[in-house]
This record gives structure tokens, C-alpha cells and sequence, in this order.
């Protein structure tokens, strides 16, 4: 039997891990603006420049979030770590993991729910270069230029 205390009780207030982070997730505005092998991204406002590695990972993670039932991806722990570094250097510590939740074995998803992506994820004009960069597939840029808001 297990103690009235435990986090696992049905009724008990206290956080359980696992469960996200109360604030919301970031704003995300993807551009096609390229510089020294970097591609610009806004997040809440701020720029971050992403290697161009990261910038596909990102994407990856956005396509999932918006094709899979469960959103989650099996990515490299380091590609993610990488991708979550550059964000924390934009938004302070634990950004990136706002923004990007591990799931079990090397599987990440957006935090941002599918209901939300058209209002938390912008495109701008300027993004489908990539695509003709081969930067990203034609692919994920018809799915996302249909679920996220052009800008």
C-alpha cells in the first residue's frame, strides 16, 4: 500500500514529473533570412540564430507536432541539446525545454498543442527559399505554410 503522501495518490496537488511547465510555450516566427550558414528565427520577439542543422530539427519537430497524434519525434539527444542551447541563449535557462519536451528514448515533441500552432507559429514569405535551398523539403513546407500563419 502506498503512503497518503505519495505524488502517485489520485487526488494529491503536488506537481508530478513529467507534467509541462506552467508558463505558455514560445511564439515562433520562421524566416527564410540566412546569414553565415545561420537562419533566423523570432522567438516571443527576440532573434536567435539557428545552425542550419537546427533549423531543420526545429522543423522536423514542427511537421510531427502537426501530423502526429502525439507529436513526438526520435531525434539524436545531442542534435536536440544543440537546438536547445541556442534557444536558452535567447531566452535564459530551461527555454528550450520549454519549448521542446522530452518524451521516452531520444523521442521530443513542441510543447505547443496542435489546437494552437496557426496562432503560436508564423511563417514569413521569405521561408519557402529554404525549400528551394533544399533546406527543407517541399513537403514540410506546404504542411506548415497551411497550419501556421503567414506573417
Amino acid at each position: 500500500m502506498r503512503p497518503v503522501d505519495s505524488p502517485f495518490r489520485k487526488n494529491n496537488k503536488q506537481k508530478i514529473r513529467g507534467t509541462p511547465c506552467v508558463a505558455p510555450p514560445p511564439v515562433i516566427l520562421l524566416t527564410g533570412e540566412r546569414q553565415d550558414d545561420h537562419i533566423r528565427i523570432d522567438l516571443d520577439g527576440a532573434t536567435v540564430w539557428l545552425a542550419v542543422t537546427s533549423l531543420e530539427t526545429l522543423v522536423e519537430l514542427l511537421v510531427a507536432r502537426i501530423n502526429l497524434e502525439t507529436g513526438y519525434l526520435p531525434v539524436h539527444p545531442v542534435t536536440i541539446h544543440r537546438l536547445r542551447r541556442a534557444l536558452d541563449e535567447v531566452g535564459g535557462d530551461a527555454y528550450g525545454k520549454r519549448l521542446i519536451q522530452t518524451g521516452a528514448q531520444a523521442e521530443y515533441r513542441l510543447t505547443i498543442p496542435r489546437a494552437e500552432l496557426g496562432e503560436r507559429v508564423g511563417v514569413t514569405s521569405c521561408f519557402a527559399e529554404l525549400a528551394d535551398l533544399k533546406i527543407i523539403s517541399a513537403e514540410q513546407l506546404q504542411v506548415i505554410q497551411t497550419a501556421c500563419a503567414s506573417k
